[in-house]
């Protein structure tokens, strides 16, 4: 049988949230199926149960089958906690009293955000920046940069030689539709420790603005290549347009947890409390 503590080391958080889920709420189904996925004695595990529980479009033939794997152990554990009495102490109904209080408040956090409306207009991002520049200094060098990726080689070398002799815009012009392009990334700002692959990581510093690489096999099909456009050392304030979406991010987080505490405050108002000291 396959290593219990190595499989759940091995699958994605969305399915250990799961298999809580399947213990905590005993989702199971209790009745006879003659149509299931797995069974531990008279608890059935259906496909639409299942799918109503893990994004199976996103999982790989292996984690599924982990994940019913450790559907059957999770379940295997909780008859037997059931069987020892564990599910009527007054321990375990306190921390599930507890949680589906929490649970309950997240949801309607999460409905509260959900009906709000958080659009932001660039004048106010722009604003937000400048107000708060200090929190995009860089805490490592960033590079700022154009990468493209294709699936033959060859063409990676043409996309070169066209970039080298006439600009790296002109080449993206050539290759608009060029079905070997895999991806593209355009005037992107990457930390140092995010450059991929290591060939590029241990290059990149000595480069010159507008400098392209060589062409750089990534993987057996997977040719990419760079060019280099701009570096702003440790401590440097990264230009807006490089960093509009981090900005935009970063102020939206902010505009939500002033709607949750102007709404808490706004509960606090309406209701009786009291606090003894």
């Amino acid at each position: 049988m396959t290593n219990c503590v190595k499989l759940l080391h091995n699958i994605p958080n969305s399915i250990i949230l799961f298999s809580v889920v399947l213990i905590i709420g005993s989702c199971s189904e209790k009745k006879q199926k003659t149509e299931f996925i797995a069974r531990v004695n008279d608890s059935y595990l259906t496909g639409e149960a299942f799918a109503s529980l893990v994004d199976t479009s996103g999982l790989t033939t292996e984690e599924k089958n982990n994940a019913i794997k450790l559907w059957v152990y999770d379940e295997l554990l909780y008859q037997k906690a059931v069987s020892e009495g564990i599910t009527k102490k007054d321990d375990f109904l306190r921390i599930i009293n507890d949680s589906k209080r929490k649970l309950a408040g997240s949801i309607y956090i999460n409905k509260i955000i959900d009906d709000e409306d958080f659009d932001v207009s660039d004048d106010d991002l722009s604003k937000y920046y400048e107000k708060n520049k200090l929190y995009f200094r860089t805490d490592e060098d960033y590079f700022k940069l154009n990468k493209i990726y294709f699936n033959n080689e060859d063409k990676a070398i043409k996309f070169r030689n066209i970039a080298v002799e006439s600009g790296w815009q002109n080449a993206l012009n050539t290759f608009e539709n060029d079905l070997s392009v895999i991806d593209k990334l355009n005037l992107q700002m990457v930390k140092e420790s995010n450059l991929y692959p290591v060939q590029i990581a241990k290059i990149m510093k000595d480069f010159y603005p507008q400098e392209i690489s060589v062409v750089i096999t990534e993987r057996p099909g997977y040719y990419s290549l760079v060019q280099f456009l701009a570096k702003y050392g440790k401590g440097s304030e990264l230009p807006f347009e490089s960093i509009k979406e981090e900005v935009k991010r970063r102020y939206k987080a902010e505009l939500k947890t002033e709607a949750i505490e102007n709404h808490i405050k706004e509960l606090y108002s309406k209701n009786n409390i009291e606090i003894k000291k």
